[in-house]
Order: structure tokens, then C-alpha cells, then sequence
């Protein structure tokens, strides 16, 4: 049985999905918008800039690269934003507030398929490579000093006759997943504080898969639930069975 909390911690949850063999062209971002203008009228573009390292026995070296700039189609009550570039398609569900709180997974998901069957439409892509969802959370905990045991099963550990305490950190690890066929990756680090005599972390729970079947819409959307699965139960494996952080995960 989940748990379930009264102040989720979500800061953003996204779908993404990577095609291969599109017949882009630069109309499409325009046709796109036609379509979805009533419920995403606010367009923007961001352009990506991304470091690429490479290392050799001689010298480690890096260089930025640019990739394709994106599309955004904004709803006007900033809760929900859709990405659009040659190959990608990436919906955010956006931080909630108390004028507009979390929306549930299964409220959300019917929009993403709808923006994928319309990308299909549109950019005739020939198959469908990657499936990617993501749960990223700022979780507080009411004290400056307390053992991360008492909130977490997964941190750091630092041995006894090292130090007592540590101070801000980032860890990052890939763990199996209830379901085949997909990759789990969480980290989970320091994260700045709002509020006084609180300490904050950040828990970024990615989950990425491929469907059995890309033509499918019922493959896809099987994928997404596992991928929703997966996310949920590391959270809630994550979180102490001791004590509960003031601010924790609902789906």
C-alpha cells in the first residue's frame, strides 16, 4: 500500500521520448503549436548547450556543444509545458502551488500520448527509440542536525574514524527496477534551504525504457505505467520507515 503525504515534495515531473528516422522540417514547431495553442498558448525557445568530455592517456579535454534548440508551448497558468525538437518530445508537469496543486500521474498521461500521436502525425518518425519519465523532489527535513538514518534509507556513509558528520554531498547510482526492461537512475544530494533551521535534499528519480512495441500506443503507455511504478517504489524505499520528512511524495 503507498503512502501518502500532505506536502508532496514534486518540483517537476517530465515524459520524454526520443524517435529515430523523423521527417523533420522547420514547419512543423508552427503546425504543432496550431493544434495546441487553446491549452498551451505561451511559445518560447531554448537553445541547448551541453559539455562534451573526452579523455586520453595523454590529457582529459572538453568542449560545449550546441544540440537543436527546442520549442516550448506554455499553458497560460505555467503548470505544463511541452518541448519540441528534431527527434525529442519532452512534456513537464510543472511545480505545483496552492493555487494549482500536484497533479496525479494518471491525470497527466493522457496528454502526453495526445502530444505523442501528434508529433507522429507531424514528423512521421519511423520508430520510437527511447522512453524516458522523471520525478525530480526537494524534500525538507525540520532540524540542521539529525543522522540521516532517522529520514533515509539511502546516503552517504562515512566511517566512524573518518568524521562524524559530513557536509553537502551528491551521490548517483543506478538500482534494479520492479519491471524488465527499464534503467533506474537516482541521485540524490544537498539541495538549498528556504526555511530557517531546516535542511533540504534534492531526490531525482529518472527511469528510462524502450517499448516492445514502438508502433504501439498500448506498448507505450505499458512502458510509462512500469516507468511510474519503478519511480514510485524507489521513493518510498527511500524514505525511513522511522520518521517522515515534512515534505514527501505523492503520486
Amino acid at each position: 500500500m503507498r503512502r501518502h503525504y500532505e506536502n508532496p515534495p514534486i518540483v517537476e515531473a517530465l515524459a520524454e521520448v526520443s524517435f529515430a528516422g523523423s521527417d523533420w522540417k522547420p514547419s512543423i514547431p508552427g503546425r504543432f503549436y496550431e493544434r495546441v495553442k487553446d491549452r498551451f498558448p505561451e511559445e518560447g525557445r531554448r537553445d541547448q548547450v551541453g559539455v562534451q568530455l573526452s579523455v586520453s592517456p595523454e590529457q582529459a579535454d572538453w568542449r560545449l556543444e550546441r544540440g537543436a534548440p527546442r520549442s516550448l508551448f506554455l499553458a497560460s497558468d505555467q503548470s505544463q509545458m511541452v518541448q519540441l525538437a528534431p527527434e525529442l518530445l519532452v512534456y513537464n508537469q510543472l511545480h505545483p502551488d496552492r493555487e494549482r496543486p500536484y497533479r496525479h500521474f494518471e491525470e497527466w498521461r493522457p496528454t502526453v500520448m495526445e502530444m505523442l500521436a501528434l508529433y507522429r502525425e507531424l514528423a512521421k518518425p519511423k520508430t520510437i527509440e527511447r522512453l524516458g519519465l522523471r520525478y525530480i523532489n526537494k524534500i525538507v527535513v525540520p532540524a540542521l542536525q539529525f543522522s540521516m538514518g532517522e529520514y533515509f534509507a539511502l546516503y552517504p556513509y562515512v566511517p566512524p574514524d573518518l568524521a562524524e558528520e559530513h557536509g553537502e554531498f551528491i551521490m548517483r547510482l543506478q538500482i534494479p527496477s520492479l519491471h524488465d526492461g527499464h534503467d533506474l537512475l537516482v541521485t540524490f544530494g544537498s539541495a538549498p534551504s528556504e526555511q530557517e533551521g531546516t535542511t533540504a535534499f534534492l531526490l531525482d528519480l529518472y527511469d528510462v525504457t524502450t517499448p516492445d512495441d514502438p508502433d504501439s500506443p498500448g506498448s507505450v503507455e505499458q512502458r510509462f505505467d512500469e516507468a511510474h511504478e519503478n519511480i514510485i517504489h524507489a521513493f518510498e524505499c527511500q524514505q525511513s520507515r522511522k520518521t517522515e520528512p515534512i515534505s514527501s511524495a505523492k503520486n
